[in-house]
């Protein structure tokens, strides 16, 4: 008879199956929504993963509760614990790919399969008392892919991060996180395989260590899921469109730019560009070049200037010396400030705009 601690220890198991299960499926359905091959790639790799881990502990579930059942499928079972490890160095690999040119050699693929076909052989060839054998013997080949894969996926994380090749190169989006993520799923792969080892027949016993694999398996894969929904693993970073491939949507009038310039004041920073006015405002930078060229007869740098030429006379009253002000309505000396004096027709700088008053 078994007993209500094996009970209570297996439907502890169904938990990170069911995560693992339900996300796996989530990531399934997002597939659609990938931007770019890659994505498509590391989403497809991580589904496996998460569908072969809750696959690997539903056959701890079968094996006790369903003895018949495992006993026929067993092999399958064997299958899906090692596959389980090599789509998780899998999902690795992609993720930190420096060069178009990797590929991910059949070999990772095809020993399991081999393992499997033999598996199925001795199953058919000897007894079931010596097949049992057989198969009880299948731990220390579990224990030793997963110590092998776990150590390669760590080495190819370390590596990454410390690249010079990379590093040189880019700034790293939520790169700690992920790292993170990957990290611990390695050490729960190691602990899987520890319970394959002690998951022999009435050996269960309820400890801190098994608790803690279980439920971190089960957070796990629903942070996993999460990460790749969000698009936060620093690999879904995809460049952004140029403006000839952009959809603008902003519309561009006389009130919406000046009111623009009004509230948020954009030209009080020296280095403010017509790109940042085109995301703020959501047009493109050929549509303002043309409408302030349309409107105002003069190009965009002028328009900066005209506004900035007003803040130095508005901050007159305030009895701050020329210089000061100049600096602080958006010029980055007294040079730029006179070049741009001299280009308005006026001395007494009042920006010619369609509103009457600016600032």
């Amino acid at each position: 008879m078994i007993s209500p601690e094996i009970y209570l220890h297996h439907a502890l198991i169904l938990a990170p199956a069911t995560a693992a299960l339900l996300c796996g499926g989530i990531v399934l359905i997002s597939l659609r929504d990938s931007r770019t091959r890659r994505e498509h790639q590391i989403k497809f790799f991580a589904m496996l993963y998460l569908l072969f881990n809750a696959f690997t502990y539903a056959g701890l579930f079968v094996e006790q509760f369903l003895p018949a059942l495992y006993q026929a499928i067993n092999p399958l079972f064997f299958l899906t614990f090692i596959l389980f490890n090599v789509y998780y160095y899998r999902c690795v690999c992609l993720l930190t790919q420096i060069t178009r040119n990797e590929h991910f050699r059949g070999i990772h693929y095809v020993l399991p399969l081999i393992l499997t076909v033999l598996m199925y052989v001795l199953r058919m060839a000897l007894p079931a008392e010596q097949y049992q054998y057989v198969y009880l013997s299948r731990h220390p080949v579990d224990l030793l892919f997963s110590v092998a894969y776990t150590a390669a996926g760590i080495k190819r994380i370390y590596t990454y991060f410390h690249g010079k090749s990379l590093m040189a190169t880019l700034a790293l989006h939520n790169s700690t996180r992920w790292a993170q993520v990957l990290v611990t799923c390695s050490l729960l792969i190691l602990s899987s395989a520890f319970i394959n080892v002690l998951a022999v027949e009435g050996g269960f016993r309820i400890t801190v260590w098994t608790l803690f694999s279980f439920f971190s398996s089960y957070f796990l894969s629903i942070e996993i899921a999460y990460h790749l929904l969000s698009h936060s693993f620093e690999l879904y970073l995809v460049p952004a469109p140029s403006a000839s491939q952009r959809q603008y949507k902003g519309l561009l009038t006389t009130e919406t730019l000046e009111n623009y310039f009004k509230r948020k004041k954009p030209y009080l920073n020296p280095n403010f560009r017509m790109s940042d006015l085109a995301d703020d405002l959501d047009v493109s930078r050929t549509a303002i070049s043309a409408f302030i060229n349309n409107e105002y007869g003069i190009h965009f740098n002028r328009l900066v200037n005209r506004w900035r030429l007003a803040e130095v006379e508005r901050l007159a009253d305030k009895d701050i010396p020329l210089k000061h002000r100049v600096i602080a309505s958006g010029f980055t000396d007294l040079k730029h400030y006179n070049r741009a004096k001299a280009q308005e027709a006026s001395k007494n700088v009042v920006p010619t705009l369609k509103s009457s008053n600016i600032v």
